[in-house]
């Protein structure tokens, strides 16, 4: 794996902990539903998380035709649609009251696009 790549992790990760991190005062400063909003100190840990993410999804989509030819063309299709209606779910499941939607789609969603990032970031062998 490339360098660049695990610096794009190691900034997922500091912003999971800081959105796992445990606050005396969790004041929504946007209220998504009567449990779901961030707070300051989310919105932090959301910025930290997209500086490393939002790399990762460009490296993705940069070399899309590229793991379109290391798994198989219908592979990373499938994948990447599974992820769009996962995400949609996350956003919907945002503004339900139920847990359980909303973390098997987070699930779901990590899994697929973490296939879809091992690739991206793969270091990949001379076409034959």
């Amino acid at each position: 794996m490339k360098a660049v790549f695990w610096f794009y992790v190691a900034l997922v990760a500091a912003g999971l902990v800081i959105l796992c991190w445990p606050e005396t005062n969790s004041t929504m400063l946007i209220r998504l539903s009567e449990m779901h909003g961030p707070s300051a100190a989310d919105l932090a840990g959301l910025i930290v998380l997209a500086a490393g993410y939002l790399p990762m999804i460009f490296a993705v989509a940069k070399r899309f035709t590229d793991i379109q030819r290391q798994t198989g063309n219908i592979t990373p299709i499938v994948l990447t649609s599974v992820s769009v209606v996962t995400l949609a779910l996350i956003v919907v499941s945002l503004r339900l009251p139920n847990d359980y939607l909303l973390w098997a789609s987070v699930s779901v969603s990590t899994c697929c696009q973490s296939v879809l990032v091992f690739y991206a970031f793969e270091k990949s062998s001379p076409p034959s």
